[in-house]
């Protein structure tokens, strides 16, 4: 803890305060400012009337030497070295994280100034996170929930080591890995992958202005950017059985039970489809690339799902699951989508129906309105009440409006529909939208 701050200035014209401040504790006080300092006319003279403290530290085992002359009128962060009088002589200091940052930041016309250690933790996973600090001393356990962070004592930096463990099984925890050499990969691309039990966890330096933040995070999350559910199973050998996850549009999961050091296969089921082959997602020795993959609609046809690995600067590998194209139905119709090829056939049109128009099983979560779209060039429509009866094919690689005309004589019945095509942002996917 702080045993002491004390405020004061170089040419003080208020008495000296002194306050006493716990470990994520908070003092708030007044400083009293003349006009003089206010309305100085030079730089050079704030900083000679500039605002001091004092910071003394209560540590239960060493004696500190007290860290004087912060400036708290700076709005630049700096770093201060903690001093043992016993170590005075050999080199510590900044090069071996004994240090403390100061930061400052306005909040509600306030400005804020802070001490922090040097290092912190966060937890960058959906569940709760429990560490295990050790110094060759002295042992500290922390609980993070998702986006918590913690500080990591000064005293843990140089020669402590961190560990995870399971609140519920203490016995069961994953190897100590020293804390200094862990902040030292700040800047680089590295990342330590951190096993416990049978989950696994990548860490990654991070710095924010002088404080490096050790951040813990899944080896793989998955994402579904297509519009519709798509079950998703995850493994390590092919055949080898996995636990399928379904995921709704725009839904994320964080892949915790894999480890990077093992080539890891994958199959999907997007609505309407049987599951697909075992495709190859990551391989341990080799770059990313994207993946095709090959789903088979209930009568037989199919078409292709993109699945792409991207490594994130954070650390994680996500994996993304999209559609070349996404059929949207506006109207107040139930419609079939019939994929036209180029050449024609006798009667002027060569038509197969669009693949995962129906449900594979009975209770499967389905949305009728939503179809996914593949390769081909042309697209006809009819209405689900006269399948036979398709408009003519239109092209969909033309973006904007055209109208089609769906008829049926015999019936003496006509709907005329608006087309919409547009591409996504990204330009990976287009809509379109009737």
């Amino acid at each position: 803890m702080f045993e002491s701050m004390k405020f004061s200035t170089i040419k003080p014209k208020i008495t000296s305060r002194i306050f006493s401040c716990d470990n994520g504790a908070t003092v708030n006080f007044l400083l009293e400012l003349s006009f003089d300092r206010l309305f100085n006319q030079a730089d050079a003279d704030l900083r000679l009337s500039a605002n001091k403290i004092e910071v003394s530290i209560k540590h239960p085992t060493m004696e500190l030497e007290p860290i004087g002359n912060i400036d708290i009128d700076s709005d630049m962060p700096d770093k201060y070295a903690v001093v043992n009088p016993e170590t005075k002589g050999i080199k510590k200091g900044a090069e071996h994280g004994c240090y403390l940052v100061t930061q400052y930041q306005f909040v509600d016309n306030k400005r804020i100034f802070t001490i922090n250690s040097p290092v912190q933790l966060k937890n960058c996973v959906s569940k709760q996170l429990s560490i295990r600090l050790e110094n060759g001393v002295n042992v500290i356990e922390i609980s993070l929930l998702k986006d918590e962070a913690a500080a990591v004592p000064f005293d843990y930096i140089d020669k402590g080591t961190l560990a995870i463990f399971d609140p519920t099984n203490p016995q069961l925890s994953g190897p100590r890995i020293n804390i200094l050499s862990l902040a030292q990969t700040v800047g680089m691309k590295k990342t330590i992958q951190v096993p416990c039990g049978t989950e696994n966890y990548i860490i990654k330096a991070a710095k924010y202005g002088k404080v490096v933040h050790l951040e813990f995070k899944p080896p793989f999350i998955i994402k579904n950017c297509c519009p519709v559910t798509v079950g998703c199973q995850l493994f390590y050998a092919k055949e080898e059985k996995s636990t399928a996850k379904n995921l709704k549009e725009q839904e994320e999961y964080e892949i915790m039970h894999l480890s990077r050091d093992k080539n890891v296969f994958m199959k999907i089921r997007p609505q309407g489809f049987w599951w697909s082959s075992e495709t190859i997602i990551y391989h341990k020795a080799e770059d990313p690339t994207p993946k095709n993959v090959l789903v088979v609609g209930i009568d037989g046809t199919s078409m292709t799902i993109g699945v792409q690995l991207i490594r994130e600067e954070q650390g994680s590998y996500k994996i993304y699951i999209y559609s070349k194209a996404m059929i949207i139905n506006e109207t107040l119709h139930d419609l079939v989508y019939y994929v036209c090829e180029e050449e024609q056939d006798e009667d002027g049109h060569l038509k197969s129906i669009l693949p995962g128009l129906n449900p594979v099983f009975p209770n499967e979560d389905f949305n009728p309105k939503i179809a996914l779209y593949g390769d081909s060039k042309k697209l006809a429509i009819a209405l689900k009440k006269f399948p036979n009866h398709a408009s003519e094919p239109f092209a969909v690689g033309v973006i904007g409006d055209q109208p089609i005309m769906i008829e049926n004589r015999k019936q003496k019945y006509a709907v005329e529909l608006g087309i919409n095509l547009s591409i996504v942002p990204a330009g990976i996917s287009s809509f379109i939208n009737i």
